[in-house]
């Protein structure tokens, strides 16, 4: 594969690659806007969701239930970890970040011991309606659809970039979603 650069001459597919590297740092986003986008479709996501549904009227002494906070802190982990991972992988000849795998087990083992929490504080037979929960079908439904708009602004910053492994930079997208 070939093809010409500016001024026509012929390069080789390893010689653009190398040219788009040594561009890569001036077209890209500055580091502190390489977020913007999808925070603004995460505070999209919880404007349509607030009035889709409403505020619950204790949701001030929800927050700082030990329950709150461990989703809180589990999802914040889990998208820290995803979006550390987007960013190394937008940029051309960029990978994963070494220990990309310890970061996206971190979320995992705090699931983990919530749910090892959670059972431990609940009646066994109350186990499978925890499990499924009251609002399930809810839940496998909207979730994909409130992650479009922080997808959208991953995407959009993945194509800022000029990932070598769009299908993997387009997993750990969806992962930040």
């Amino acid at each position: 594969l070939g093809s010409k650069n500016p001024q026509g001459i012929a390069m080789k597919t390893n010689e653009l690659i190398s040219a788009l590297v040594l561009d890569g740092a001036s077209a890209s986003l500055p580091a502190w806007r390489r977020p913007l986008p999808a925070v603004l479709g995460l505070l999209g996501s919880f404007a349509i969701f607030a009035i889709w549904f409403g505020v619950r009227p204790d949701f001030i002494a929800a927050m700082q239930t030990p329950r709150f906070l461990g989703k809180l802190a589990i999802i914040a982990v889990l998208g820290l970890a995803a979006y550390t991972t987007v960013g190394r992988l937008a940029r051309p000849l960029g990978s994963a970040p070494r220990h990309a795998a310890a970061l996206l087990m971190a979320p995992l083992l705090l699931l983990a011991l919530a749910v090892i929490i959670e059972l431990l504080s609940t009646p066994a037979a109350d186990w499978l309606t925890l499990a499924l929960g009251s609002n399930a079908l809810r839940c496998v439904t909207l979730i994909p659809l409130l992650s479009m708009a922080p997808l959208a602004g991953v995407v959009w910053v993945l194509r800022r970039g000029a990932p070598e492994r769009p299908g993997l930079a387009g997993a750990a997208a969806g992962l930040v979603a």
